[in-house]
């Protein structure tokens, strides 16, 4: 092809080339059009399908949140607690159905009604407090309120609510409404249960307390506090714990815990004590609380004030140990009575014809000295058995104004002389000493058993035994291990006679046998030293007291009634001369043969006739045939048929100036204890020796 030559220049025409080019180009950009016209189509493609996705989820959303909308006031109107929307002038915007039926009114005409209408005037200015907080802080507020229906009825709500605001910026408050009428009703019911609870409690006469499962303690009555010594404050907790006597707090808690473990009653006797140190019984209950669910909540306790039951019990403990001990000594007083009456007799016989065979033999027969050894040991048995009536106090002898002190001082030279040479007597006596109504010989009794006690209580161990002789108040005589049983001071004032040694002591379980006939820690062949004290305190209207500690020693104490009486020094008395009366004719009356013989046998030996009858009936009629001979009457009290005092009667009803001898193996107190209208001269107790005899045929043969 040939080239065309270019010359558009000058011909104004344009190239072939040029057109070819511009063609290129036109089409190149046709082709960029179409592109572009494509991709946008394409994407107005993709827009409009993603648009049309776009309106259907939006349409399907709409439909959900039409749905949604209808469920929720369903369940708006539904609701079993009612909802309020209100505007900031209180004014009612929405309500549902419950909240309609709790105010009572229909609810298109509860809309726009202010809700403090339905509020009780009373509960008002709470609610307004409550708006007021509400609005301030934004944050939920809530409050117990009374309203009233529309028909007058008053109820309660809890009232609950929270600030809001609407799309368009209006501020809104949304309310609950609970009706909590019942639960109020219960609350009130129970206020007025738990008045009553502590009403009762407090006025009852009984301490009450409430515990926590543990024993921590809720609650606690006025009497409680009382009883225990605490104070509320003091008590709440574990406090009461302070108010268990030490010694009964380990039993307590142990019993205690007892109850949880088998989670059931309780009930057992303990002590309190309180700061002060009273100690108060009480007899304690508890009881478990549960809940709906059987669920151990707490106990419910109470606690009986039992110290004057225990204090009775005690005491009646006291008073049947005193009604043991005086049916113990009225039992012995029988016994020792019976003895004295039987043993007496039998000695009287003995101790006479061991008299009258000493008199019949030559001064220094060989026979004598085993006579005369016989007659102390029978004199020594006649001892015994006039001890154990000094024991019961029946021993009845001469008292005299005496001072203790000088009395006691002027027999202690012979008493240390009886004492081993190791064993030392301190004394702390008052000069001059109390001033007493007493019997000289028997003081000395008391002084030698109080001191052989002591001295034998020592033992081995050698040390002093210290006397005392001061007065001292009524109020200071202890009441514990004082004897006899049941006695009282009723003098303002006693001499006391102190004994106290430094040896082992006595154990309180024996305390009470010392003084019982023949009891002894020591050895056998022992026992009436201390009893025949306290005969002897007896016969005084005194008391005897022991304090003694194990590994310590004893203290033994005499208090004898002081006298108010002056102190007479008699002048030294004249022996008279000595003329027998030992003649005329003496009625025997024995019931026991063999006593019946050797006293017989003493009287003819005096120089008496005898007249003998075996008991009162034979003796009546025995005098009635020798009245006019008979110059006195030896009778035995106790006989068959008629006794001593009914014989007496009987012979003075035929001569009343009759002189009578009543003659017994019983002690003089005992036999004259009682009223007779007839009295005898004199009496003998059994055993008597010659000399005794005669001594009491003298003097009341010389009276007739």
């Amino acid at each position: 092809m040939s080239r065309v030559p270019d010359n558009r220049k000058e011909t104004g025409l344009r190239q072939p080339a040029e057109v070819k080019a511009d063609a290129v180009a036109k089409e190149r950009l046709e082709h960029l059009a179409s592109e572009v016209a494509l991709k946008t189509i394409h994407e107005l493609e993709v827009y409009k399908i993603e648009l049309e996705a776009h309106n259907r989820e939006l349409r399907y959303t709409q439909q959900e949140v039409e749905s949604a909308r209808d469920k929720y006031f369903g369940f708006y109107d539904q609701a079993p607690i009612g909802y309020l929307t209100l505007s900031e002038k209180d004014l009612i915007l929405e309500a549902n159905l419950k909240a309609a039926e709790l105010l009572g009114v229909p609810r298109n005409e509860l809309l726009r009604q202010p809700l403090i209408r339905f509020i009780l005037p009373d509960d008002q200015a709470r609610y307004r407090q409550h708006k007021k907080r509400l609005w301030d802080t934004g944050a939920p507020q809530q409050c117990d309120l009374r309203l009233l229906k529309e028909d007058g009825t008053e109820f309660w709500v809890h009232l609950k609510g929270v600030a809001a605001s609407e799309p368009d910026g209006t501020r809104v408050c949304r309310l609950i409404l609970s009706d909590i009428t019942e639960r109020k009703r219960m609350e009130e019911t129970l206020r007025e249960s738990e008045q009553r609870f502590r009403t009762l409690t407090e006025l009852a006469p009984i301490g009450i307390y409430r515990s926590t499962p543990d024993g921590h303690c809720t609650y606690v009555n006025d009497c409680w506090c009382e009883i225990s010594g605490l104070s509320l404050t003091e008590a709440l907790g574990l406090g009461w714990a302070k108010a268990l006597h030490p010694e009964d707090r380990d039993v307590v808690f142990a019993r205690w815990q007892e109850m949880v473990d088998s989670a059931s009653h309780w009930g057992m006797e303990y002590r309190f004590q309180t700061p002060a140190g009273k100690v108060t019984w009480v007899y304690g209950q508890a009881a478990p609380q549960r809940d709906a669910q059987g669920k151990i909540i707490g106990y419910v306790g109470v606690n009986y004030n039992i110290t004057e039951r225990k204090q009775a019990e005690a005491e009646r403990e006291r008073l049947e140990t005193q009604t043991r001990q005086l049916q113990k000594a009225e039992s012995l007083g029988r016994m020792a009575g019976a003895i004295a009456h039987h043993y007496n007799n039998q000695l009287q016989a003995v101790m006479l014809n061991l008299d009258m065979a000493m008199e019949a033999l030559p001064p220094q027969a060989e026979p004598a000295e085993s006579l005369a050894g016989a007659m102390q040991a029978a004199r020594k048995a006649a001892e015994v058995s006039r001890l154990m009536v000094t024991y019961l106090g029946l021993d009845q002898v001469k008292h005299e104004l005496l001072d203790l002190s000088e009395t006691c001082q002027n027999y202690l030279p012979l008493l240390r002389a009886s004492l081993p040479h190791s064993v030392r007597i301190d004394t702390t006596c008052l000069i001059p000493g109390p001033v007493i109504r007493a019997n000289a010989n028997q003081l000395h009794q008391v002084l030698t058993n109080l001191v052989t006690n002591a001295w034998e209580a020592m033992g081995e161990t050698r040390s002093a035994i210290h006397l005392a002789i001061n007065t001292v108040p009524a109020t200071a005589i202890p009441a514990a291990h004082r004897f006899p049983i049941g006695w009282q001071p009723d003098a303002p004032a006693y001499a006391c006679l102190e004994v106290a040694d430094t040896g082992s002591g006595i154990a309180d379980k024996d305390i009470e046998k010392l003084f019982d006939p023949f009891f002894t820690t020591k050895f056998i062949g022992r026992g009436l030293g201390l009893p025949v004290v306290l005969g002897i305190a007896k016969t005084h209207h005194g008391a005897v007291t022991v304090t003694s500690e194990l590994g310590q020693g004893s203290r033994f104490r005499l208090f004898l009634p002081l006298s108010t009486e002056a102190i007479v020094r008699p002048p030294a008395p004249t022996v008279p001369a000595r003329k027998s009366l030992l003649t005329g004719t003496i009625l025997l009356v024995e019931d026991e043969q063999t006593s019946r013989t050797v006293v017989a046998l003493a009287l003819k030996r005096m120089g008496f006739k005898v007249l003998a009858a075996a008991d009162g009936v034979e003796a009546v009629e025995l005098f009635k045939q020798h009245q006019a001979e008979t110059d006195c009457v030896l009778c035995d009290l106790t006989m068959p048929r008629m006794n001593g005092w009914e014989t007496l009667a009987a012979l003075r009803q035929i001569v009343p100036i009759i002189p009578v001898i009543l003659a017994s193996g019983y002690d003089e107190a005992h036999v004259m204890k009682d009223e007779h209208a007839e009295k005898p001269q004199a009496f003998l107790g059994k055993p008597y020796e010659l000399d005794a005899l005669r001594t009491t045929l003298e003097r009341v043969l010389g009276q007739a």
